[in-house]
């Protein structure tokens, strides 16, 4: 916006410039918030008017971020046009900082705002920031920051094909990151587009849990499987990871969750204690910060005394990716061996208070999400669920062995 003064009356001129033309046109407006009013009614119908034609030097991608560029400049306009003198423009960045909007390419946003909060936050967190943002610059290549508007991040999330939750959780990654741009310090953006998009309601319904037949055939099939051929691995080598996650109830994510951290821990004997029969979770492998005990029954002791952690390290390399194929194979989601354990402590021992000690969980949940999942019969049979295969028999371990349920009292 310029002024001029005409006969010592003061008016406001739209000043830009789209597509290789130059537009000077009056608003016809002495009063400011009426000239901003105008203003942006001038722009829209020039930006229909270059739309026709083709830009001179560039692409139509090229004019549209030119005008979704101008559009952020014409709501970061300021609210009184204090300072400025005929001639002056408060499209002028260098002469009004404070309307400034510092352009950044997503691309280079993202790759400032992952490195400010990678010491920050989790493995897990930093990978799902990743990879939304990444998809979100593939989409929207060469795109200013400041010119994303909430229309984009909507087809953006909906174009993801991706269920409720998840939908939600990309949706808070793309809602912290143009948190980040937006803060005073940046000024990569004047607002955040992500406010007033679909968030969707999710009610946490039945957790789901696996039968305690497929809890055997998984197991037996855990005995006989090396990770394939190349990974040069003894069969049974997931059995630890698996066993304690299903008959535990660890939190099993592979990045940092419970079970990693017991696995890596220079303290790992101690801490999965065979001889009093207890695995302590001290507050920096909890998730919720707090030391609890889970018990090691007479099932669990069987598959650790089998594959000892000394020859089959609960954390292998590249342990996603080898967890990921089981996992897919059996249609296992990520929390469902902990919900089996929650479910059949509960349906074993009916003691609400003593399996949230040990989940980690408070006995209100419990009693809302766990109660009466499994009968008597199967909690007895999934507690009796042993290791049939010996380590010491690697030719009776072949892939095309029959699976069959070793249940016995417990």
């Amino acid at each position: 916006m310029t002024i001029s003064r005409l006969n010592g009356r003061r008016y406001f001129h739209a000043l830009f410039r789209i597509g290789g033309r130059q537009f000077n046109r009056s608003t016809g407006c002495e009063d400011y918030g009426s000239a901003k009013l105008a203003a942006a009614k001038i722009f829209a119908t020039a930006a229909t008017e270059t739309q026709t034609v083709s830009a001179e030097g560039g692409t139509r991608e090229d004019l549209l971020n030119e005008i979704r560029e101008l559009k952020a400049l014409i709501v970061a306009l300021p609210r009184s046009p204090h300072g400025l003198s005929p001639g002056a423009s408060t499209m002028d960045l260098a002469t009004h900082p404070q309307s400034a909007v510092h352009l950044k390419t997503i691309e280079e946003a993202k790759d400032e705002f992952l490195s400010a909060r990678e010491p920050h936050i989790s493995r897990s967190a930093l990978r799902d920031y990743r990879r939304t943002l990444n998809r979100l610059a593939d989409s929207h290549p060469a795109r200013r920051v400041n010119t994303i508007t909430a229309t984009d991040v909507e087809s953006f999330l909906k174009a993801q094909n991706v269920g409720p939750k998840r939908f939600n959780n990309m949706r808070g990654d793309l809602h912290a990151f143009f948190n980040y741009c937006l803060s005073p310090a940046r000024k990569w953006t004047r607002e955040n587009p992500v406010i007033g998009t679909t968030k969707f309601k999710i009610a946490r319904g039945i957790p789901a849990i696996i039968t305690t037949e497929k809890a055997a055939e998984l197991m037996a099939y855990l005995e006989t499987y090396s990770c394939g051929a190349r990974a040069q691995h003894a069969p049974g080598c997931l059995v630890p990871y698996f066993a304690l996650c299903l008959f535990a109830g660890l939190r099993p994510s592979v990045d940092d969750g419970e079970i990693r951290k017991l696995g890596e821990s220079p303290d790992v004997a101690k801490l999965i204690d065979r001889k009093l029969g207890f695995i302590r979770i001290t507050p920096d492998i909890s998730k919720v910060g707090s030391i609890r005990q889970v018990k090691i029954r007479d099932n669990l002791a069987a598959w650790l005394a089998r594959y000892p952690l000394d020859r089959f390290p609960i954390i292998l390399p590249n342990m996603q990716d080898k967890v990921s194929v089981v996992r897919k194979h059996f249609g296992l989601t990520d929390d469902v061996l902990r919900h089996t354990f929650i479910s059949n402590h509960v349906a074993k021992w009916q003691s609400l208070g003593a399996a949230a000690l040990e989940a980690g969980n408070s006995e209100a949940m419990i009693r809302k999400h766990y109660l009466n999942l499994v009968s008597d019969e199967d909690a007895t049979a999934f507690w009796a669920i042993v290791p049939t295969c010996t380590i010491a028999e690697p030719e009776q371990r072949g892939a095309g062995k029959a699976l069959s349920l070793n249940l016995r009292p417990n």
